[in-house]
């Protein structure tokens, strides 16, 4: 699947609250309420805990960055976003509005032609713009390798294959494509497999609320996904949100069993210490059963879990996880888990952390309290 070059569509205007109702969309998200193309609407509260941060898409195209703790409005994030002590760190955000693509945004006539490509294997609700030919994206599974469409009444079919790199266009002579129309997708073996409805975007919608919030609101999630995560990569920053099973401050008695979890607002490499009550640090994560440090902003890491199977028992401990940019080199290998570290490894363990670059790395933290 192959989408406009990112680094072509962004574009910096002067960032300002909005002068008018909005909806806004989940550009990038650490907080647990909140998802990756979620459609807030004018007027619905949004709550970020200490510690946890969100960037929103406004309908406009402009961006309001967000750092917990937070609850109010839209309006009143827009406003919040506006104050540099309530966003440190994040200044290009509070300052710029990186839009991401004016090519997206209402009013352009290239959104239409922006539509990311539909992915058959997943079953749901997937858009296309009016007046346009959609594209099928090339199944990455070899079960789909060969795609039979037959249409809900089961007279007419269409056979999809792909023979090269590239997605396949909608083959609109035998199934003529129709708002709402339910097609079955069958796999190689002749199987049913995934049910989909196509929807056609409303072109007005399109103009006036940007091609992201458009499909999001017609319920085609994952390929609003598909291009809020190419923007949320070209200019969101790494953050963190590290919290226990009892919120970001917890007290438990000493000795009881601890859940973590951490986010990240983009995939990341991940690195969590244990600071235990005689100073010692401990490497808990990359483990050797991890598969590596990499966290996907839409699978957070539960520790303990199956990339983490250590358990965590509660005592007057500092936790911290601090996240890095995805392209950076491994910092801490796997085999050092579970393995004091020493003066030396502290030392170049701090040195590589202090040379990466600003924007690209993050800290999440948790301090244990027993009682």
């Amino acid at each position: 699947m192959r989408l406009a070059p990112v680094a072509a569509l962004a574009a910096a205007l002067l960032s300002a609250a909005p002068s008018k109702a909005e909806e806004a969309i989940v550009l990038a998200t650490t907080a647990p309420a909140l998802a990756l193309g979620q459609v807030v609407p004018d007027g619905s509260r949004l709550s970020l805990p200490d510690g946890a941060s969100a960037i929103l898409l406004l309908a406009s195209g402009r961006t309001v960055p967000l750092r917990g703790p937070f609850d109010g409005d839209l309006g009143s994030a827009a406003a919040a976003a506006a104050e540099p002590s309530r966003n440190r760190g994040t200044t290009r955000f509070s300052q710029e509005d990186v839009a991401a693509s004016r090519s997206l945004a209402p009013g352009s006539a290239d959104a239409s032609r922006r539509v990311p490509p539909m992915d058959l294997t997943a079953s749901g609700r997937h858009c296309t713009a009016p007046g346009h030919a959609p594209l099928v994206a090339r199944p990455a599974a070899p079960a789909f390798a060969r795609m039979t469409l037959s249409d809900e009444a089961g007279r007419n079919r269409a056979v999809l294959s792909w023979t090269a790199d590239g997605d396949a266009p909608w083959p609109t002579k035998e199934i003529p494509l129709a708002d709402g129309i339910r097609v079955h997708v069958a796999g190689t073996d002749g199987a049913a497999r995934t049910a989909v409805e196509i929807r056609v975007l409303d072109a007005e919608a399109i103009r006036t609320r940007g091609l992201p919030i458009a499909l999001a609101s017609a319920g085609c999630t994952q390929q609003a996904r598909v291009l809020l995560a190419a923007m949320r990569d070209a200019v969101a920053p790494v953050e963190i949100y590290l919290s226990t099973d009892r919120g970001p401050d917890p007290v438990f008695r000493k000795g009881e069993p601890v859940r973590l979890t951490a986010r990240t607002s983009r995939d990341a490499k991940v690195y969590c210490l244990l600071r235990d009550v005689r100073g010692a640090i401990l490497p808990i994560f990359p483990s050797p059963s991890s598969a590596g440090p990499l966290v996907r902003a839409d699978a957070p890491l539960e520790m303990p879990g199956a990339r983490m199977p250590t358990a965590l028992n509660a005592e007057d401990q500092d936790i911290r996880c601090f996240a890095t940019d995805a392209s950076l080199p491994d910092i801490l290998p796997a085999a050092a888990a579970s393995t004091p570290l020493d003066g030396g490894a502290q030392a170049r363990l701090d040195a590589a952390f202090d040379a990466i670059p600003r924007g690209s790395a993050a800290t999440g933290q948790v301090l244990l309290r027993t009682r």
